[in-house]
């Protein structure tokens, strides 16, 4: 059948059989592409054009499916893997009655981890309560670290967000709900008592364990309805009393401090119930958010306890939250760590707790009355009236 190629010599393909035809056939070949492309309309090229892009946009959206699905299977099962982890040293060291747990969140910053851990191994009596440590990334180093430690009891858990998500303030938010849900519903779903919380970059003094428990001991004595007690924010003045406590108001300028805090459960069941609010209409970060929570709802409370001379140092000086003066410090070997070690517990029978809501402010109580009437105190084996501890 004779078709319009073969009939039209502009569209008919230039024939090379002979070497006297190839200037003739080089003319035909120009002429029949001039024609073809005069003939092909815009619609068409526009249609091509697409075609085209949305089947590269196709390969390389699932060459990217195919990479996020073995990234997310990796983290799932070292994860989990992770997560099913027995805990670490449980035969070589027993908890203590009513020890307090101390979690410490990481992501991937293994030097200050290292000095964080170092500090902790100082702490007298840190082999009578367990570390948990909750991982932010899949990451083998870090992990290397937590399988190391050989001072106290370990559980170590992994946060199942892909890696591919930045850090950001709603990452780290979303990975503190993760973790202390994970604490107060999985680990001790009967447990009353606080839980103390670090972060990776948190280096402490060898006195703050026993600060935590002199301070949840005065909480659960009801001696100030405080919802939070903390360590204290970073402190220089070396002047203050090491045995001086304060119980002050959450608002726009005391915040609940991220520099070593404590809470029980009623505190996580409040979060619970406003989860909503907590993650999308309150601050970013998640100690705002908790500061906002307690102003809002009075039955959750707006007290803490803090110590007025810091325990904590933070060390980091990259992440989400930099801090160049404290960087500078290190740098200039200016870091007062040396002071931070000369902290002992020998100011149990000299603790003072002031409240700050009164003006001006009111001594509350003094040495152990601060904490004599909590159900905690003989387990702490704190001091009596003279001092002594009658349980050693």
């Amino acid at each position: 059948v004779e078709t319009r190629w073969m009939r039209d010599p502009l569209l008919s393909a230039p024939s090379s059989s002979s070497s006297s035809d190839i200037g003739c056939g080089r003319s035909r070949m120009a002429l029949w592409c001039l024609n073809l492309r005069n003939r092909i309309d815009l619609r068409t090229i526009k249609w091509i054009a697409v075609t085209a892009c949305v089947l590269f946009l196709l390969v390389q959206w699932r060459k990217q499916a195919a990479l996020t699905q073995g990234l997310a299977n990796d983290v799932r099962i070292l994860s989990e893997r992770a997560n099913a982890h027995p805990v670490l040293n449980a035969h070589r060291f027993k908890l203590e009655k009513d020890f307090i747990p101390i979690v410490v969140y990481v992501h991937s910053r293994q030097e200050y981890y290292r000095q964080v851990l170092e500090g902790l191994r100082k702490i007298a009596g840190i082999e009578k309560t367990m570390l948990i440590v909750s991982h932010d990334a899949v990451d083998p180093g870090m992990y290397r670290i937590s399988e190391s430690i050989d001072f106290m009891q370990v559980r170590i858990l992994t946060h199942t967000l892909p890696r591919t998500e930045p850090a950001s303030h709603f990452r780290l938010k979303k990975h503190w709900l993760w973790f202390v849900g994970q604490v107060f519903d999985n680990f001790f779903p009967d447990y009353q008592g606080d839980v103390a919380f670090f972060e990776e970059d948190h280096l402490i003094s060898q006195d703050a364990y026993q600060v935590i428990k002199v301070t949840s001991a005065i909480k659960a004595a009801g001696i100030v309805p405080a919802s939070v007690t903390t360590l204290g924010s970073p402190n220089l003045d070396w002047n203050t009393s090491d045995a001086e406590f304060i119980a002050h108001r959450v608002n726009k300028d005391k915040l609940v401090l991220n520099a070593g805090y404590a809470f029980n459960r009623s505190v996580w069941t409040m979060v619970k119930a406003h989860m909503f609010e907590f993650m999308h209409e309150f601050n970013k970060n998640w100690d705002c958010a908790l500061a906002d929570m307690m102003k809002k709802y009075p039955a959750m409370g707006d007290l803490q306890i803090t110590a007025l001379l810091g325990r904590l140092q933070n060390i980091g000086i990259d992440g989400i939250h930099d801090d160049q003066e404290w960087a500078n410090l290190a740098r200039d070997g200016l870091m007062p760590y040396s002071k931070l070690s000369s902290l002992a517990p020998s100011w149990y029978p000299r603790i003072t707790l002031f409240d700050l809501t009164a003006s001006p402010r009111r001594l509350v109580c003094t040495g152990p009355d601060c904490y004599r009437d909590s159900p905690l105190a003989a387990s702490y084996c704190l001091p009596d009236a003279e001092g002594n501890r009658p349980c050693q």
